[in-house]
């Protein structure tokens, strides 16, 4: 077992010759393997399961390159994806920088005009109590009248998927029954 350890030593140093990479391989794909040695083993298996890949000969390789290659030049004419995806990237930055402007001189405006709105404090805790109730009243209001039109969709939810039942039973009658 010692020497197994010292050829696995060697063989991660780089040092080993091809002979000794043969019996660390025949050792760890062998079903005598400590557990200490475990994770060893299965790099040895995905070795091994790698080896087994076959890679295509030298005509079939070439002739697959330069078939992709060509089909490559083919489509060169037309921008890709990534060449709309980074246009609209720049535009969103200037669209941003634009925006941020706009909203910098438009505060500037604001304070210079006098426009800034005044902050009403309420000193009274009872009044204040009753100034936040009738905010939250009022945004509950409007938070369910948005969700009334929620409800028509559920029920359009439901037919949706009484259909999508029909066409479950559809497609096993199709399957089956011919």
């Amino acid at each position: 077992m010692s020497r197994i350890r010292d050829l696995l030593e060697k063989y991660y140093e780089g040092n080993t010759l091809k002979d000794e990479e043969e019996v660390l391989r025949s050792f760890f794909l062998s079903d005598r393997v400590p557990e200490d040695m475990e994770a060893d083993r299965l790099l040895f298996l995905a070795m091994e399961e790698e080896s087994s890949v076959k890679v295509p000969d030298g005509e079939q390789f070439d002739a697959r390159f330069f078939r992709a290659v060509s089909e490559e030049k083919h489509s060169a004419g037309k921008p890709s994806r990534t060449v709309y995806l980074r246009f609209a990237a720049i535009a969103a930055s200037f669209l941003i920088i634009a925006g941020s402007y706009f909203i910098m001189v438009q505060e500037k405006v604001m304070q210079e005009s006098g426009a800034v709105q005044q902050v009403y404090v309420i000193e009274d805790p009872e009044k204040a109590y009753e100034e936040a109730k009738n905010a939250l009243l009022y945004v509950s209001a409007a938070l369910n009248r948005g969700t009334a039109d929620l409800q028509k969709l559920s029920r359009f939810d439901d037919a949706t998927k009484e259909l999508s039942a029909i066409t479950k039973f559809h497609d096993v009658v199709e399957k089956y029954g011919r």
